[in-house]
C-alpha cells in the first residue's frame, strides 16, 4: 500500500523532479534511515510503495516523477518503469551494501545470496539501459561504481526512527509442545494488534512459528532458550501481559499452573484458559483473569487490560503478594 506526504524543500544539488517514487520490499530500514530524508530535500511530493505487491495503481508513475528502488528491483515493477521511461525524471537505486557484485557476495548464506542476485544483481544491464544512478551509503560503493554517476547520502533518520515509544507488551511463552495454543492465538493476536498501535506481541518459536507470526504488525518471534537464560530474561521484567490459553487434551490435562510463577517473575497480569490447572487456583479478577477459549472474549480481555493500567497493576502485585514477592507496578 502506498502511503503518500508532503515534504520540506531544500536545494539537493540534484535536478529536482516533479514527484518522488519510491519502490522499497515492504518498509525497510534502508528507507528509513537514508532515503526519506534525502528525498524530502526535493521539496516535491513524495510517495513510497511496497514493491513486493503488484503495482496495480499505473498513476504511481507520474510524468517528471522520480523513481527510487531501494535495494531491490522486482520484476514487474521493472517492467512497468522501463515502459514509461521516456516520461520520468530518472530512475535511482539506493545500496547500503555491495549488491552489484557476485564476489562480495562470497561467504553470506546462499539463499541470501540468490535474493540479491535476483532482485539486484541481474539488473546492472536493466540499471544501464534505464540511465540509471546510484545513491550510495559511503565512498567505497561511490569509488566502486563511479560509471553509474553515485551520489553519496548520509544517514539521516526521522525521530519517528530514533524515539523510543512506550507501549504495553504482551507475550506467550510456550514451548513446542504448544502448538494448538498457538496456533489457536495467532488470529486473536492480529486482531489485538489491528486494533491498538500500542501493543507489542512476544512469543517464542522455530522457523513454523515464525512463519504464522512474521506478518503481525509489532510481533517478535524469540529463538528458545534453555532454562537458565529463559530465567535470566523473565526476571528483567519490562512485560505486562501473560497469557496463558490450554486447548483441552489428553497431554495439556497433565498441565500444570506454573505460569502462574512466570507471570509473577516477570512483573505480568495473567490472562488464563478457564480449565484446569487455572481454574480453581487463578482468582478471577483478584490475580488473573479466566476466560472461556472464545477468541472474541481473549481479543476483549487483552485490549481492556492494554487501556486499563491500575487492573493491570492491581492483579499482577496481587498475585505477586500472593505467593510473597514484592513487585513494582505491571
Amino acid at each position: 500500500m502506498a502511503r503518500s506526504v508532503m515534504v520540506g524543500a531544500a536545494n539537493t544539488g540534484e535536478a529536482k523532479p516533479d514527484s518522488v517514487l519510491v519502490i522499497e520490499n515492504r518498509r525497510m530500514p534502508s528507507t528509513d534511515y537514508f532515503v526519506r530524508h534525502h528525498v524530502a530535500r526535493f521539496g516535491v511530493p513524495v510517495r513510497v510503495v511496497d514493491g513486493t505487491e503488484p503495482p496495480v495503481d499505473t498513476d504511481v508513475l507520474t510524468a517528471g516523477s522520480l523513481v527510487v528502488f531501494v535495494r531491490y528491483i522486482e520484476p514487474r515493477w521493472a517492467r512497468v518503469v522501463a515502459a514509461v521511461r521516456d516520461q520520468l525524471a530518472g530512475v535511482v537505486l539506493f545500496m547500503d551494501d555491495d549488491l552489484l557484485d557476485w564476489g562480495a557476495l562470497s561467504g553470506l548464506p546462499m539463499r541470501y545470496r540468490y535474493k540479491i542476485w535476483r532482485l539486484t544483481l541481474r539488473r546492472k544491464k536493466w540499471l544501464r539501459a534505464m540511465n540509471a544512478r546510484l545513491w550510495v551509503s559511503n565512498e567505497y560503493l561511490a569509488n566502486k561504481y563511479v560509471a553509474f554517476k553515485p551520489t553519496v547520502i548520509a544517514a539521516a533518520p526521522s525521530s519517528e526512527v530514533l524515539q523510543r515509544r512506550p507501549g504495553v507488551r504482551i507475550f506467550y511463552h510456550g514451548t513446542a509442545s504448544h502448538a494448538d495454543e498457538i496456533h489457536w492465538l495467532a488470529p486473536i493476536i492480529r486482531r489485538v494488534q489491528e486494533q491498538s498501535a500500542d501493543t507489542f506481541f512476544e512469543i517464542f518459536g522455530r522457523a513454523g512459528v515464525n512463519r504464522t507470526f512474521k506478518d503481525i504488525p509489532r510481533t517478535a518471534v524469540l529463538h528458545p532458550m534453555s532454562w537458565p537464560n529463559y530465567l535470566a530474561y523473565t526476571s528483567l521484567g519490562g512485560l505486562q501481559i501473560g497469557l496463558a490459553p490450554l486447548i483441552p487434551g489428553r497431554f495439556s490435562a497433565g498441565r500444570s499452573s506454573t505460569k502462574f510463577f512466570d507471570f509473577v517473575r516477570c512483573g505480568a497480569v495473567g490472562i488464563y484458559s478457564d480449565v484446569a490447572p487455572y481454574a480453581g487456583f487463578v482468582r478471577n479478577g483478584v490475580d488473573g483473569l479466566l476466560l472461556k477459549n472464545d477468541p472474541d472474549a481473549w481479543v476483549e480481555a487483552i485490549l481492556g487490560l492494554v487501556g486499563d493500567r491500575e487492573a493491570r497493576e492491581r492483579m499482577a502485585q496481587a498475585a505477586a503478594k500472593r505467593v510473597g514477592v514484592e513487585q513494582p507496578g505491571a
